[in-house]
């Protein structure tokens, strides 16, 4: 087995045991704009990459590995996320752009689309497999995110 499918087993067992392992009771939602409230983080969606994330119409939310994601996250933290304009569309290009989210979604690392975005990405990505291959997905800050709040997020 070489080093790479046996660091993607690796990444995908941890990730099993980290999303699978407990209850989540952390609030995740969508809402149609943003207004302000401290302990909330303002999230941009990808609506289209299952089983990553994708957005499901019938129940008007985001699901995946992310959504899950970030319900632990926000019961370690203690803050909740809400997806911002969550539909079919993908918005997170124009909603991280016009500082309207701290936080973008299912980002593939270096890819193309996300190049236009003032980002940085986290330090944790998420190897998939798909059918061009491995990628590497993750959540990416955007200009707007505080340094408290990526650091917070990353422990």
């Amino acid at each position: 087995m070489n080093r790479n499918t046996r660091d993607f087993f690796i990444a995908m067992i941890l990730l099993s045991l980290f999303v699978f392992s407990q209850t989540v009771r952390g609030d995740v939602i969508t809402v149609e704009t943003v207004t302000s409230d401290k302990d909330r983080i303002y999230v941009a969606g990808n609506p289209d990459f299952y089983p990553i994330e994708y957005y499901d119409e019938l129940d008007d939310a985001y699901k995946g590995v992310m959504p899950r994601l970030l319900s632990r996250i926000s019961e370690t933290m203690g803050v909740d996320f809400a997806y911002v304009s969550a539909g079919k569309t993908d918005k997170r290009v124009q909603l991280a752009s016009n500082g309207q989210v701290e936080l973008v979604s299912a980002v593939i690392k270096d890819g193309n689309h996300i190049n236009d975005m003032d980002i940085a990405y986290s330090s944790v990505p998420i190897r998939y497999e798909s059918d061009h291959g491995v990628i590497e997905v993750c959540f990416a800050f955007s200009s707007i995110a505080t340094e408290a709040f990526k650091k917070s997020f990353e422990e």
